[in-house]
């Protein structure tokens, strides 16, 4: 796990799902999702990214999730994402997810 840990800004729920993902200019396909906040998430990657670089993650039924990389190890990378999830609907992807 990253050091990170301390810069987060809220609790994470530890998942295993598979959720969309896009960078600007490419195709769609699937990654690992390995936890969720309402500010973020972790993934585990097909390909390498750097911090800064924009992302967009697809969760189940609800809306693409414009992200920001903030941190990457290897082939996991922590996103922000631009908007942080209202409560209700992180906790609804939590259960979904879990």
């Amino acid at each position: 796990m990253s050091d990170t840990t301390e810069l987060r800004r809220g609790a994470r729920t530890r998942l295993k799902a598979e959720v969309g993902f896009r960078k600007p200019r490419e195709m769609p396909y699937e990654i690992r999702l390995a936890d969720l906040s309402q500010n973020g998430c972790q993934v585990r990657l097909r390909e390498k990214v750097v911090n800064g670089d924009l992302l967009w993650i697809t969760l189940p039924g609800i809306e693409m999730q414009q992200s920001w990389v903030r941190w990457v190890e290897g082939w996991n990378a922590g996103l922000e994402f631009e908007r942080p999830m209202h409560p209700a609907v992180y906790d609804h992807l939590a259960r979904q997810l879990g």
